[in-house]
């Protein structure tokens, strides 16, 4: 059985942690799917103001056990007597609610993906295929819902330009639409900087500002905003002019582009040097880039 946490304890029959996430859960779980099938194990696992428990009740719940073509060789099939192993789909009871989704789980889980449909023999599949036989759809037992009066709707938008004026702005109370915000045709002057890479490579740095406000409710439910305060993000948009960072020349390749929050500082002048004096992260490791100068205009 896998670990809670990276600081599992222990209390009797209790496993706990200092939790990851901060959600509300509860889910009652019979084991199956991945798990060893000799460690299979029903258990409970909560989530609540910030910590985690698990405790386990043995086989109190048994997973659904379906059959699945192996396709062995002719001396294995004379050896096992069959040509089709075992697999298990476990079934989890209870909810799970975390910044306004709520889940609700009552059977039978599928979450991998694994196999669609079960024929009339006992036999999963991806795919039904043969005209013989009677197929029945996978079905995964849970519900899920964006809670509407939990949910942010994006009232107002600012991009400002290189010298810190409103270049294009949009304001409207019951929300403003993507592609009223991501305008392809809008090309925003730029404020650019020259800073050096972790390795001392030269780098162009193109940014803007951009500030969205956000006010709580959606649908019928937009009248939950009069009771609440809206969510101001303002954030330093930067384009590099080449790939950054350690994973740069790699497959997986490096940064060419991010965001910084800027709702402390007043420019772009301010913010891009806060973005310099940051930690960044990557796949290999912690690193920092140096702020140089503004770029001149040509």
């Amino acid at each position: 059985m896998g670990r809670l946490t990276s600081d599992d304890r222990k209390f009797g029959p209790i496993t706990y942690g200092k939790a990851s996430w901060n959600a509300f859960r509860a889910i009652l779980d019979s084991g199956g799917s991945d798990d060893d099938e000799d460690k299979v194990e029903t258990t409970l696992t909560v989530y609540m103001f910030g910590w985690v428990f698990r405790v386990c009740f043995g086989q109190l719940i048994k997973p659904i056990t379906y059959k699945v073509k192996a396709g062995w060789d002719e001396t294995t099939i004379t050896r096992m007597g069959r040509d089709w192993y075992e697999t298990s789909f476990n079934k989890e009871y209870g909810f799970s609610y975390h910044e306004g989704f709520l889940q609700v789980f009552f059977g039978m889980q599928n979450d991998m993906g694994h196999y669609t449909h079960v024929d009339n023999e006992g036999f999963v599949t991806y795919t039904p295929r043969d005209p013989n036989k009677t197929y029945t759809p996978i079905i995964q037992k849970s519900k899920s819902w964006h809670l509407p009066w939990t949910q942010l709707r994006t009232t107002e938008y600012r991009l400002f330009d290189d010298k810190n004026n409103i270049f294009k702005e949009l304001k409207n109370n019951k929300g403003i639409s993507f592609k009223e915000l991501f305008d392809p045709n809008i090309d925003c002057p730029t404020v650019n900087f020259l800073i050096k890479d972790f390795d001392g490579t030269m780098v162009t740095a193109k940014t803007h500002i951009e500030e969205t406000v956000y006010r709580k409710g959606i649908g019928k439910f937009k009248w939950v905003s009069w009771f609440t305060k809206p969510h101001v993000y303002r954030q330093l948009k930067i384009n590099f002019d080449r790939e950054t960072g350690p994973e740069k020349g790699s497959w997986k390749g490096g940064t060419t582009g991010t965001s910084f929050d800027a709702i402390e500082y007043k420019d772009h002048y301010e913010a891009i040097k806060a973005f310099c004096n940051e930690t960044h992260r990557s796949k290999s490791g912690l690193y920092k880039m140096e702020y140089y100068t503004r770029e001149l205009p040509i």
